[in-house]
């Protein structure tokens, strides 16, 4: 008589027992690849899929293939990556797998979606998301989830019971938190991608954050950014003042600053430049990465590092003038006064990348022996698109120069009026005499 209770303990393997098997060394890592890769076949094999060659995108230097709407639950085409042809293919493959899966397991997902909560699913966004997003992006997107939608009443809820009163409540609830209009617009965002995630994957049908509205006269107005820009007259002082304090080698990094107000450049991009991006004969500086620094989530250590800019029309290469010529030769100069040849244009006693907050602390004290008020180092960013636009340079040079997608950007934020009313009133009253004559 055959024993039932036997054959049916056969029948499935627990995860408890695959664990030991594991442990005692029978399954190897190469097992486990080789049996994800024999589904993986499996799977493209069972849906006839076809692996596209990728599209070549010369303006990023990388390769894009896009999914086939069918073979995800949303009937949405997902973007893949890849830094060469065959590392593109081979993210097209992982992310159709991944798509089919949920597809094949359609009840699986069902059971899943009664359960995930907003915090579950939010998280799981995050994390199936960090090879698609940049460094600094996924650890700001972990630390506003831990900070605002981790232990709350709303990261709690379900995501399939969330309706669009539940997550204007949820974002009326950040007023208090003294946020600032940008950082309730992110949460917002976050949210907003978690519910377009969880479409993709069957567990909820509509996104209820897209429609929420930020007022944003009830965000927090204490941590405004500063608005300034130099005077001429500002401008003058410091760079004298720089001249004069290099005599006795004091503010290295006054030239950095300066250099700033006439490239226009973010801090971070000058920071990650070395001197191959400069070419002083054709009088240009090719901009492709920034130093940032983060905090990384899991550990809480603090990373300085490399990336790439900030956004993509950020990859430029921008013309020099004259004086930003000169100050980046003052900044070479002092490197070899000082005895730094790492090749990187801006560098620290030990030869690593300087922090922004360096600049910053230096630029403290090196204002107040100019004898002109401090501001960041971003306002000699903002410096340099004024001039340009109080002197009548095209407004599309300028945003160009400043790595801006739209013209609107730089002139909504970027201009400062550094007139006063008066001479305002003067300059327009001499344009009306040249017009119609003195009375």
């Amino acid at each position: 008589m055959r024993d039932t209770a036997f054959e049916n303990k056969n029948k499935e393997i627990s995860a408890d027992i695959m664990n030991l098997i594991a442990n005692y060394g029978i399954i190897t890592p190469e097992v486990v690849e080789a049996a994800r890769r024999k589904q993986m076949a499996d799977l493209l094999s069972k849906y006839k899929v076809q692996i596209p060659e990728p599209s070549y995108r010369a303006a990023k230097g990388d390769f894009l293939a896009k999914t086939p709407a069918r073979y995800s639950v949303d009937k949405k085409r997902y973007t893949v990556i890849g830094r060469t042809p065959e590392e593109c293919k081979e993210r097209f493959r992982e992310k159709i797998v991944e798509l089919l899966i949920i597809v094949e397991h359609g009840e699986n997902t069902e059971e899943k979606a009664k359960k995930m909560t907003v915090e579950q699913t939010a998280e799981e966004f995050i994390r199936s998301s960090k090879d698609g997003l940049k460094t600094a992006t996924y650890e700001r997107y972990m630390r506003c989830w831990h900070n605002h939608i981790r232990g709350t009443k709303f990261g709690s809820r379900v995501l399939r019971e969330i309706r669009q009163p539940d997550c204007q409540q949820f974002i009326d609830s950040l007023y208090h938190q003294k946020l600032a209009y940008g950082s309730i617009k992110q949460m917002k965002s976050i949210v907003s991608q978690t519910f377009d995630f969880a479409i993709a994957r069957g567990y909820v049908q509509a996104n209820q954050m897209k429609t929420t509205k930020i007022n944003a006269n009830l965000c927090s107005q204490e941590r405004k950014h500063e608005t300034t820009a130099w005077s001429d007259d500002e401008i003058r002082k410091l760079s004298e003042g720089s001249k004069r304090a290099w005599k006795t080698h004091q503010f290295y990094y006054s030239a950095v600053y300066m250099a700033l107000i006439f490239t226009g450049c973010r801090v971070g991009e000058l920071l990650a430049a070395n001197w191959r991006d400069i070419d002083f004969e054709s009088k240009t500086f090719s901009i492709t990465k920034t130093v940032i620094r983060y905090t990384e989530y899991d550990t809480g250590k603090k990373i300085l590092t490399v990336d790439k800019t900030k956004t993509a029309d950020g990859q430029r290469i921008i013309a020099l003038t004259d004086e930003a010529i000169y100050w980046l030769k003052e900044i070479k100069r002092r490197n070899e006064e000082l005895g730094r040849h790492s090749g990187q244009v801006v560098e620290t006693r030990q030869g690593g990348y300087a922090k922004a907050n360096m600049i910053d602390d230096s630029a403290k004290r090196f204002c107040k022996f100019a004898g002109v008020d401090y501001h960041s180092s971003h306002t000699c960013r903002r410096t340099y698109a004024t001039i340009l636009i109080d002197n009548g340079v095209p407004l599309t040079e300028i945003s160009a120069d400043l790595g801006h997608k739209n013209i609107s950007t730089t002139q909504n934020c970027y201009y400062k009026k550094r007139q006063s009313g008066d001479d305002i009133l003067s300059q327009k009253n001499a344009i009306f005499r040249e017009t119609v004559g003195n009375r």
